[in-house]
């Protein structure tokens, strides 16, 4: 049986005890996303448990293994970060190199959104430190799956 990370983002079990499906997590609106904080742990987990969620999965070296080495894991992995920096309202953009950055949509400027950090943040510069400072170790899965070896 694979551990209980795999089997969320392969879509093989839910969430903790709410046990919600990443399917459903990726379909929630803005409201519910803002509301509702035990998921982020579950989209993110780090090496570490979670003081705020003790059914948090904690990664270990296999587990961000499975993550790099499997490109179905990857694929879901960076939908979940597109969810979030949609969220935040900022965009994945995917450079010719393979390389990744993350802006702030054009049509997005001078747009009032539906997050309240996003509302409050008037400028890009903020609206990317607010994004950064809010869940920056919940986004560490990401870059550790991300991160070639080489």
């Amino acid at each position: 049986m694979p551990e209980p990370i795999i089997a969320f983002y392969l879509g093989e079990r839910g969430a903790g005890q709410s046990d919600r499906t990443i399917e459903k997590i990726w379909q929630w609106d803005w409201e519910r996303l803002e509301n509702v904080h035990d998921y982020i742990q579950w989209l993110f987990p780090l090496t570490e448990g979670s003081a705020y969620n003790p059914d948090a999965p904690v990664l270990d070296e296999h587990i961000i293994e499975r993550f790099r080495s499997t490109d179905l894991l990857k694929s879901r992995l960076k939908r979940s970060f597109e969810v979030m920096l949609n969220f935040f309202g900022l965009q994945l953009v995917e450079l010719v190199d393979g390389r990744i950055r993350v802006d702030l949509p054009a049509e997005q400027l001078g747009v009032e959104l539906p997050c309240p950090l996003r509302v409050r943040a008037d400028d890009l510069e903020e609206r990317y430190w607010l994004a950064h400072c809010r869940d920056a170790p919940s986004l560490v899965m990401f870059v550790l799956a991300n991160v070639s070896e080489d």
